[in-house]
């Protein structure tokens, strides 16, 4: 008799965090950004637990197969707060070279905002996050 195969998604908790390091390192790997990821399980488990993140978690046969990551962020247009909290957008990052994800969120109906509205994305990271706030000459 076949295996059945079970497949899940369901919300993350603080209790999931080593899991979704795991793959959040699989991914940064996948990224050619094996160095990236600094965070550990326990700031991601606070951090879920404070709700500065938010997480689901993919289980394919009770072993770790996917995650989806997300924060709140505030839109000066739109507001703050998917369908069910009525948020007013979802955004997507994703590398230029990753055609797979890219034709994931085309199939979806995403918009490009690169190519449809000229968008593009800028980081300021810590140390520049540092150079910007002692510069007085601002």
């Amino acid at each position: 008799m076949a295996q059945k195969l079970e497949f899940s998604i369901r919300k993350a908790t603080p209790d999931d965090a080593e899991d979704l390091i795991g793959l959040i390192k699989e991914l940064a790997i996948f990224e050619k950004f094996p160095d990236g990821p600094e965070i550990d399980a326990k700031t991601l488990a606070h951090d879920l637990e404070r709700k500065a993140c938010f997480a689901f978690i993919a289980k394919y046969n009770e072993e770790c197969a996917g995650l989806a990551l997300y924060y709140l962020a505030y839109s000066t247009w739109q507001g703050q707060e998917a369908y069910e909290k009525k948020y007013k957008r979802i955004n997507l990052n994703v590398l230029d070279w990753n055609q797979n994800a890219r034709d994931l969120y085309s199939s979806l109906n995403a918009i490009d905002l690169s190519k449809d509205e000229g968008w593009l994305v800028y980081r300021f990271d810590e140390e520049r996050i540092k150079k910007l706030a002692l510069n007085s000459d601002l």
